[in-house]
């Protein structure tokens, strides 16, 4: 059945900045961003390049020069030969990877509606096909080539001139993946091979004085708004446990130790300069009680040294998982003896990033067990509440007046602080995890809005990437020479004592990531193409004719560019699938911890109460909402297709308890609304499709 959700595409299209005046249960195009007659000037002709408060995060392309339209999806097919409902900007819901078309869309789509409202572009990993096919293995041109595909088609879109040796309009920060290196998961301790050519193919990203530090461990970092905000691209691979090249992060010859080492040197040197970061890398640091993406010993450090840097830290994004979803960090779990004594067995199982539906939904309800053991909270976020939390956090709560039930209510909520680590949720960190362009559901971008107020509105963004000063570049040279002058232990007996980074002051103010302030991240939009609403639309058309067969030339990869461009239809476009602050259900008024804390113990609840005054703390009006556009009250199909009477929905009373609202919208919006509600419920059960 075809969901509401797959609704054709309309002909209306709205300006991304006006977005947030839309009904946020509509999916609209997302078109022009000028709203006179006049064509809006090019980011070349603004002086100072003004800040726009928003960055793209595009993760996962995983461009494929073999893939033909009309081909079979099957496993030993791959989309490369026979025939079946392989579409011509890709094959939804299944493992193929994306064509070329798809790819010239999606960069068309960002010149056309994003690229000049955004300040920076985080670039999470996986520009080149999977190894799934045994007809055409991989060889280690065709991923530098793929890769040097995707950098070309930034240039088409952010290149200040038609020179491959110009500059870049604004910072785009790439990152690696684990399919972007040949054998695909396996990374050696760098300077290799792989780090060497990416150092090649991403010049124009890397500042130049970072370079070295590169090629010696695949990891950078980039001032995308100078002297205020550094984004790191963290090489997760030495992280990664399905990595068999490396051992952890524990002993001090791992690249994984190094890297630590040379993140606890620069977030203390952001700290220092009175800056804040973005973290930024592709597999992500997703952990429950069975399975875990990280190598023990790498997530243990992770957790407490974004806990320790909490007042540095804006957030963290990645991608990978091709899922829509977050996770939780919780720096209760951090075990010192394991860093300590270098025990860091674990018994969870490696998780593959790419792994079938079943697997995911089995993480996923994982998830929510685990969120359902979160401390209760009590009240619920606004935009507002951060500034009456620090005013209660300075007086004591002296300021309300008395009465036994408010008395009671205070020592309530001060035991919730006590058990989430203070007003702001201390105790915790989050991780973003971004769904892919590969069609593995539907293909998306994620633009995530940041508060700019209180910054210089006008920020000069250099045509080159050297963002660092000569001082600032002697001491980066100065760092890599030290951490790479490390070398293992003779033993582990004779490992050094390990000693945890420095936490902040107890007089500095809580982080962007967890109180509302300059760059806190206030919301994210999420945009996807609906393959199967496009496939219907011209379902009456003549299917043009497929692309030519591919060279296996030296230049097969810019050749079938430009013929599967030719042969793709007109009417692709990416739409709003939703927006955190204006959803119906997700409700955030900002994306800080304690917003997404509420958020994860919604979905955790095995039921919820719903009450008639939204004001008194239910989600009557909520699941109204959600049910609109969900399917509680959609339209059944009836006999021969005809469409049915709407089903007639009962408002919820009082006390009365019904299926986890948030729980089924985080589910459809984690397969990015691409599974029915049959789907939904045959996998996690009865209530959650309905």
């Amino acid at each position: 059945m075809v969901r509401r959700s797959f609704r054709f595409l309309g002909a209306a299209a709205y300006v991304l900045c006006a977005y947030a005046l839309a009904a946020p249960v509509d999916q609209v195009p997302l078109a022009a961003s000028h709203t006179g007659s006049e064509s809006p000037p090019s980011r070349e002709t603004r002086p100072g390049h003004p800040l726009q408060g928003r960055f793209l995060q595009i993760s996962d392309l995983h461009p494929d020069p073999f893939y033909k339209p009309y081909s079979s999806p099957a496993s030993d097919s791959a989309c490369h030969r026979g025939k079946g409902s392989a579409g011509i900007y890709g094959a939804e819901t299944t493992s193929c990877d994306s064509p070329f078309s798809l790819i010239n869309e999606t960069f068309d789509f960002i010149d056309k509606h994003i690229k000049d409202k955004i300040d920076f572009v985080v670039w999470t990993g996986d520009s080149a096909r999977h190894d799934n096919d045994e007809r055409h293995p991989r060889s280690v041109k065709q991923v530098q080539d793929l890769n040097q595909l995707c950098v070309d088609k930034f240039r088409e879109v952010f290149g200040t001139s038609d020179s491959p040796s110009d500059g870049f309009s604004i910072p785009i920060v790439p990152t690696l993946g684990n399919n972007d290196i040949l054998p695909h998961n396996i990374l050696p301790a760098a300077p290799n091979r792989w780090t060497r050519s990416f150092l090649s193919i991403w010049r124009p990203f890397v500042p130049e004085a970072q370079r070295h530090t590169f090629e010696s461990g695949g990891w950078f970092t980039v001032e995308v708004i100078p002297n205020r905000l550094v984004v790191f691209s963290v090489n997760s691979l030495y992280f990664y446990a399905s990595n068999a090249a490396v051992d952890g992060c524990i002993d001090r010859g791992e690249p994984g130790y190094k890297q630590f080492e040379w993140l606890r040197v620069q977030l203390q040197l952001v700290r220092d300069r009175g800056m804040k970061a973005i973290l930024t890398g592709h597999v992500p640091p997703a952990r429950t009680r069975e399975k875990a993406t990280w190598d023990e010993g790498c997530w243990q450090k992770y957790a407490l040294w974004v806990q320790r840097y909490r007042d540095v830290l804006v957030g963290s994004v990645w991608g990978h998982m091709n899922i829509d979803h977050f996770m939780l960090q919780d720096s209760d779990e951090v075990d010192l003896e394991i860093l300590e004594e270098g025990s860091a067995a674990s018994v969870r199982a490696a998780m593959e990033g790419d792994a079938g539906t079943e697997s995911t939904a089995d993480y996923l309800a994982e998830l929510r067990e685990i969120w359902a053991e979160l401390p209760k909270m009590v009240g619920r976020p606004s935009l507002d509440g951060d500034a009456r939390e620090v005013e209660e956090a300075k007086t004591g709560g002296k300021h309300r007046k008395g009465g036994k039930d408010e008395k009671e209510k205070k020592s309530k909520k001060d035991k919730y602080h006590d058990k989430i680590g203070g007003p702001f949720g201390e105790r915790f960190s989050v991780s973003l995890v971004s769904p892919s362009v590969v069609p593995n559901y539907y293909p998306t971008l994620r633009v995530i809005e940041y508060n700019v107020s209180g910054i210089d509105s006008t920020v000069a963004h250099p045509s080159a990437p050297s963002t660092a000063s000569t001082e600032d570049g002697t001491w980066l040279q100065h760092l890599t020479e030290l951490l790479y002058s490390i070398r293992p232990a003779a033993s582990k007996k004779k490992r050094k004592h390990f000693t945890a980074p420095k936490g902040p002051s107890k007089s500095t103010p809580p982080g962007p990531a967890y109180s509302p302030q300059p760059l806190t991240w206030t919301k994210y939009t999420q945009l996807y193409a609906n393959l199967t609403a496009i496939g219907h639309s011209r379902s009456q058309q003549s299917p043009p004719h497929p692309p030519a067969p591919v060279s296996q030339a030296a230049n097969s990869v810019s050749d079938q560019t430009r013929r599967t461009a030719a042969a793709a239809p007109a009417n692709f476009s990416f739409v709003v699938e939703y927006d955190t602050q204006r959803d119906p259900v997700y409700r955030m008024p900002d994306l800080t911890v304690r917003s997404w804390l509420e958020l994860a113990g919604r979905i955790g609840r095995a039921e919820e109460a719903v009450a008639l005054d939204s004001e008194q703390g239910g989600y009557g009006g909520e699941r109204e909402a959600a049910d609109e556009r969900y399917g509680d009250d959609e339209e059944e199909k009836g006999k021969g297709g005809k469409k049915g009477k709407k089903k007639k929905k009962k408002k919820g009373k009082k006390g009365k308890t019904l299926p986890n609202t948030a729980w089924r919208v985080f589910l459809d919006r984690a397969f990015v609304g691409s599974k029915s509600a049959e789907e939904l419920e045959g996998r996690f059960g009865r209530g959650v499709g309905s």
